[in-house]
């Protein structure tokens, strides 16, 4: 069973977690073969982040120093040192840089390319769930609030020397914000239930309303139109971005921390205690053509007149 830190690659196939003793674990979804232990250092209380691929897992040991596994075979390489005291670790979408940061000690926020080279130092405060924007020249570094009645900030910084590229974004109980994939928007998971959508000026757009929880995740389609939340409360929803609609919600017997779009968007998984992973189909999430063929698949009789006047007549204009 895992434990701790259980994180699932972008497509859904891939999980990384913790097992009861420590042990870094990383195995495919739906495949036989025997999960993968890497030798991390620290193991117990090392961050870890999963590449979006799932092709590479990042570790921080106690002392600091920042190493990247290859999740297949196993392979270890060391990038350098980033500080005693760092707990938070994150790759760009395109796994070719990490950030590395800490929570509540002086450790500076660093920006690593994966392929070697001096690291960038772009924040010099604690800071806590680090994310990249798409095209890594951004990252979203978040002052989690201390509970639900105080404020959080994000700050979006430059990956390539931190200087704030906006105004920061505050509301109460923010605990962590993501990019879209197309870059425009954030999505910002909080402690009072709430999700929010901002653009990435740090104007608010919409409030997801509402769980009945703390909301452990918010995470775009890969279309960027819709936005999955996961929450304490036992539930993980879906929504329209740009509106706050919400679309779609589907109970779950556990408590979901780590949620993932698959299947292009067409489903969504999510990992269970015993680090199995679930798919949950998501209908609303499909293309409009999917899902004009699908509506015309459930059509059990004609529209009457009526209706045909009500919902098809053209709009008239003056």
């Amino acid at each position: 069973m895992l434990q701790s830190g259980a994180q699932i690659s972008d497509d859904g196939r891939t999980v990384a977690g913790k097992d009861a003793t420590g042990a870094v674990r990383v195995w495919q979804v739906g495949s036989s073969a025997v999960p993968r232990t890497l030798p991390v250092a620290d193991a117990q209380s090392a961050p870890v982040a999963l590449s979006p691929d799932g092709r590479w897992l990042a570790s921080v040991s106690s002392r600091g120093e920042l190493a990247e596994w290859d999740t297949r075979g196993g392979r270890r390489r060391v990038l350098g040192n980033a500080g005693r005291g760092v707990d938070e670790v994150s790759f760009s979408p395109d796994g070719t840089r990490i950030v590395t940061a800490s929570r509540g000690t002086a450790a500076p926020v660093r920006a690593w390319r994966t392929a070697g080279g001096v690291p960038r130092t772009i924040a010099r405060s604690s800071a806590s769930n680090p994310s990249f924007s798409p095209d890594g020249r951004m990252v979203a570094l978040t002052r989690s609030a201390p509970d639900l009645h105080r404020e959080g900030v994000v700050r979006l910084v430059r990956a390539d020397g931190g200087r704030p590229t906006v105004p920061p974004l505050r509301a109460v109980g923010i605990g962590g914000a993501r990019f879209s994939p197309d870059g425009p928007l954030l999505a910002t998971a909080g402690l009072d239930g709430l999700a929010r959508v901002w653009t990435a000026k740090g104007e608010p757009i919409a409030a997801l309303t509402k769980h009945n929880d703390y909301v452990s995740d918010a995470i775009f389609s890969p279309t960027s139109q819709y936005v999955l939340t996961t929450s304490n409360d036992g539930s993980a929803r879906v929504w329209e971005a740009v509106t706050g609609q919400p679309l779609l919600t589907v109970p779950l017997s556990f408590d979901a921390e780590e949620a993932a779009f698959a299947l292009g968007g067409r489903a969504f998984a999510a990992i269970e205690p015993d680090g199995s992973v679930r798919l949950f189909q998501c209908e609303v999430c499909r293309p409009l053509p999917e899902l004009l063929k699908l509506a015309e698949s459930r059509v059990t009789r004609q529209l009457s007149r009526a209706e045909r006047n009500r919902y098809l007549r053209p709009a008239v204009t003056p």
